[in-house]
This record gives C-alpha cells, structure tokens and sequence, in this order.
C-alpha cells in the first residue's frame, strides 16, 4: 500500500470548500428554500458547524441574495456575552460587511439588537438579505432560565418580517429541553418542525472516503471494497468514516482500523453523551433493540407498546436521528457498528456494576455523569466552579488530545 505523505481526512474539525462533503440537500433548502426559520438538528460530530460553514461560504459568492453572517453562541451563557458574541461575529465578517458599506467599528458591542436591525436595514436598502447561521443555539437555554424576555425578544429580532433568514443549528438537547419545559417552547415556533441532519447518503460518504474532490494523484489509496466495507460499519456516519478512513491508512487494514476505532474512548464519550440527551422512552428503544438478535415489528410489540404515541414518536425520531436505520427486511436495528459495540459494552458495564465490586467508570461514563451533575446544579442555581470540573478529568483530556495533535 502506497503511505501518504498527508493524510486528507479531517477529524474533528469543522470543513468546508474542498474539504466538505454531501448535505446538497440541507444546503439548497438553507440557500434556495422557502423557510425563512430553519433549525438543523442532530447529534453530536454529525456535521452541523461544517454545514454551516459552507452554506457561507456558498452564500458569499458575488452577485448572490443574501449576505452570511456565522454567529458561533458558545460561551454565551449571559446576556452580556450573547452582546458580545454577536459582535464577534460582526468582526469575523468585517472585511464581507465592508463591501457593502458597512463600518464594524461603529456597531455598539452591547446592544445585539440594536445591531441586527441596522445591518438587516442597510442590507434591505441594497437589495440584499441576510442569512445568520447561528451555531451552538443549546447555550439560549441558559439564558432562558436568567431572563425569559431576552429570548423572546431574540426571536422576535431572528423572525423578523422580510430582510432576514435565520437557521439555528442545535443537538437534541434543546428539543428535549423545549418539550419538557412548556416556557422554552415559544422560542422555537416558527423553526420546528426540525431539519434532521444525519448520516449521509451512500454516494456523499463513498464520495468522501475517496476524497474526490482532490486531484487523482492526492486521493488516498482505497479500493472500492475496503470503501463498502468502512462505509457499511459506519452507516455513512460522517465523523465515523473520516475516523475509520484515518486509521486505516495508518495501519493498512481495514480490520484493524475498525477495531482501533471500536476501542477508542473518544468515540465512547461522543456516543454516552448522546444517549444521555435522550429521553428515557428513547433510551428503552435503543436498549430493547440492542437486546434482540432479529428485531422486528412482531418482536418489538411484544417488548414495547408500540400503539403508545410516546414509543412511536421516539421510533420516528431515533430513525431520524439516525440511531436506528431499516434493514433489508424493513426491521429496524441499531445504526452503525461501533454504537452497538458501545451500547452493550455500557449494558455489559452497567451489569457489573450492580454487583458488590465496582470498577472505575471509563473516561466517557465519567464526563457523562459529570455533565448530568452539572445540569442538576444549574437546574438548582448552585452551579459548581467550571475549573474545579476540569480538574477532574484534564489528564484524561489531555491524554486523549495527543491522539489527535
């Protein structure tokens, strides 16, 4: 097998240009579509950022309608950061905006709102419209439990009449919190229902795993059956396939490379903290399923209700999730390889657990029950010191981050 000087896939990392691909769909509903509030929903390392950035970059091309401006929420868990958040992205956008006349430095960093309606405005009177691509949007429901009225506000500025399309990207974090919280839900009227962003088609993530977009004699070294088999394991996961693809032109098998990646904790983390965003209904599902050998409609009614609206909802949306997919016989079974080798690992685990010894939790069982700790100190206004959490897991962040330098 002929080594690479360099390695094309991207893993962990947000992409766009060359280096991004599949979503056509997704990006000509964001770009040409008729929904003037669209929220992209899905799991964790499923491609949100990266969709986003390239529905910018596409958006900036000369001559185009709209003009995009990326708002990255992270961080902004008060009202002032959210001001602030937004200003940075004004900076980020500086040289785009001035084309069209406008001077950042004359924007006030404390006053979003103020800001918003001044560049939709002056963009209006040129016959423009923006298009915000606003990231993160699970940091809103901090804010929410601060100040109710911000957020309705917010919505009013992001849904305003003509001159603006808003697209909100989210894990499920925020759908779950919108429905079991009833004054979370206002904000999200008018972007639900949600557009799932999933796994990829097979042609999008056979594209990929050749990396396509490059010139021939730059495309990794991979024959068309090592790309099914990768493909198959990793259900066109996109964060699973630049994963898988790495590690074998590592180690030159495509075995092997499944295998590192099985066993890596990482990808353990990404999957415990999914499932821990779902709802317990949700959870069941995937824990019966992963149970059955040969799961079908016949063997799933006879361990769940499935006449129950709250088990067929969670069917459609884990389906759309992409945690549960069809097999050739219609049944639904768990979505890519290395999930179902986590979810009965995590039973195997739970089991041992229950009895009178018990083991150290895993790297990602613990930040997963770090995580639940923390929601439950917010949930009671007592949040615990963000470095003190740190502290308790650095040298295992640490340790995996070389894995990746």
């Amino acid at each position: 097998m002929t080594v690479l000087k360099t390695i094309p896939y991207v893993v962990g990392q947000w992409v766009r240009g060359d280096r991004f691909y599949g979503r056509q769909a997704v990006l000509d509903e964001i770009l040409a579509g008729n929904r003037e509030s669209l929220w992209l929903l899905g799991t964790r390392r499923m491609g949100k950022t990266s969709t986003l950035k390239e529905a910018e970059l596409r958006a900036s091309v000369a001559g185009g309608s709209f003009v995009p401006l990326f708002w990255d929420l992270q961080g902004a868990d008060e009202p002032g950061e959210l001001h602030l958040s937004f200003h940075d992205a004004l900076l980020d956008a500086e040289e785009r905006l001035a084309v069209h006349g406008f001077d950042v430095d004359t924007f006030d960093p404390r006053d979003l709102f103020a800001s918003l309606n001044r560049l939709r405005r002056g963009l209006i009177a040129k016959g423009k419209r923006l298009l915000l691509l606003c990231d993160e949007v699970e940091e809103l429901i901090k804010l929410e439990m601060q100040d109710p009225s911000l957020l309705r506000k917010l919505r009013r500025a992001l849904q305003s009449d003509g001159g603006v399309r808003s697209v909100l990207t989210s894990t499920i974090r925020l759908w779950a919190l919108a429905e079991n919280r009833g004054d979370t839900s206002p904000f999200l009227h008018g972007f639900a229902p949600p557009l799932y962003l999933a796994t990829m088609t097979d042609g999008e993530a056979r594209s990929l795993l050749r990396q396509e977009h490059l010139a021939p004699e730059a495309r990794p070294d991979i024959d068309r059956e090592t790309v099914e088999s990768v493909r198959a394991a990793c259900d066109n996961h996109p964060y699973l396939l630049q994963l898988v693809g790495k590690r074998y032109l590592e180690v030159g098998d495509v075995e092997e490379a499944l295998a590192r990646v099985s066993a890596d904790e990482m990808v353990s983390y990404f999957f415990a903290v999914d499932f821990e965003m779902l709802a317990p209904i949700e959870q069941q599902i995937l824990q019966t399923i992963a149970h059955m050998t040969a799961p079908s409609s016949g063997s799933l009614d006879q361990r769940l209700d499935l006449t129950a609206a709250p088990v067929t909802a969670g069917l459609l949306r884990l389906e759309n999730l992409g945690f549960l997919q069809r097999d050739e016989d219609r049944r639904l079974v768990l979505a890519n390889r290395f999930f179902q080798d986590w979810i009965r690992r995590a039973a195997a685990d739970q089991g041992r657990r229950s009895g009178p010894a018990t083991a150290t939790p895993p790297f990602a069982e613990r930040v997963t029950e770090i995580l639940s700790q923390i929601d439950s100190q917010v949930a009671a206004g007592d949040a615990a010191n963000p470095q003190q959490l740190l502290e308790l897991v650095y040298d295992d962040l640490r340790q995996l981050a070389r894995r990746y330098m």
